[in-house]
C-alpha cells in the first residue's frame, strides 16, 4: 500500500483515541440537492433524474470559469491533494475525465467507475451507490451511500451521500453532486463535493468542499 494511504490510516488511528462515537446515524430519508450555484431542492432517498434512467455518462472537467472555491488543487499531485492540510482534493486536468456515472431504472445513481480523483485509495476505482456497508481497499474502513436526485425538463440535479466509518466509528460524511442541463446525449453543468468531518473522528478537519464546471457525454 502507498505511503500516503498509511499516513491517512495513522491519522485516523491517532484521532480515534481521543474522539468519536461508535453510533453511526442512518442516511437521511431526504436531502437538499444543489440545483444551481445558490439554490437547493429536496429529493428523496433512492431517487435521481428520471431522464437519465438506465444510462452511463462520462463527466469531463471544463475550464474553471465560475467556482465558489477558486481554482482548487492543481492536477499532478498525489490523489489526496492537500486534504490533510484542509485543502480541496486534486482536480482532473481541464478536459480530463472525472469519472463515469451509472444510473439505474429510476434515474438513481447506482455506481461510479473509473474513479481516479474522488479519494480512489479509500473508495477504489469502482464505487457502488446504495445498499449496506461496503469494504474499501483500506483496512477497517467501510462506507455506505444513497442516491438523491430530480429532473425538471432539461434541468437535472443528482447527489450521492456517503457515510464513512473506521472500525465502527463515524469518520466523515461526504456528498458528491452535479447539476445542469441535459440535451439528448450531451450535458453541461457543475460537479462538486462536500467532505464533512464535523461529527466524526476527524472533527478538527471541519468541512472541505469544491466545485467546477463539467461536460457530460452519454456512452
Amino acid at each position: 500500500m502507498h505511503g500516503r494511504a498509511w499516513a491517512v490510516i495513522s491519522l485516523i488511528i491517532a484521532a480515534s483515541g481521543i474522539a468519536g462515537c461508535g453510533s453511526v446515524p442512518s442516511l437521511p430519508p431526504a436531502l437538499d440537492v444543489p440545483i444551481s450555484e445558490t439554490e437547493t431542492a429536496t429529493a428523496q432517498a433512492g431517487t435521481g433524474p428520471s431522464g437519465l434512467a438506465n444510462t452511463v455518462w462520462a463527466l469531463t472537467r471544463k475550464g474553471d470559469g465560475y467556482s465558489r472555491y477558486g481554482s482548487g488543487t492543481s492536477s499532478g499531485g498525489d490523489g489526496y491533494g492537500g486534504l490533510l492540510r484542509g485543502e480541496p482534493l486534486e482536480r482532473p486536468p481541464v478536459d480530463g475525465q472525472v469519472f463515469l456515472v451509472h444510473f439505474g431504472p429510476d434515474g438513481e445513481m447506482v455506481e461510479i467507475t473509473e474513479n481516479e480523483y474522488l479519494l480512489p485509495e479509500i473508495y477504489g476505482s469502482e464505487v457502488p451507490v446504495g445498499g449496506g456497508w461496503m469494504g474499501t481497499p483500506m483496512p477497517s474502513l467501510t462506507f455506505r451511500s444513497e442516491s438523491y436526485g430530480l429532473q425538471d425538463g432539461d434541468h437535472y440535479a443528482v447527489a450521492a451521500r456517503f457515510q464513512v466509518r473506521f472500525a465502527g466509528f463515524l469518520l466523515a460524511h461526504a456528498t458528491v453532486y452535479s447539476y445542469g442541463e441535459v440535451q439528448d446525449d450531451q450535458a453541461e453543468g457543475t460537479f462538486g463535493y462536500l467532505l464533512d468531518f464535523d461529527d466524526g473522528l476527524l472533527s478538527f478537519m471541519g468541512e472541505i468542499e469544491d466545485d467546477y464546471p463539467v461536460a457530460g457525454q452519454q456512452l
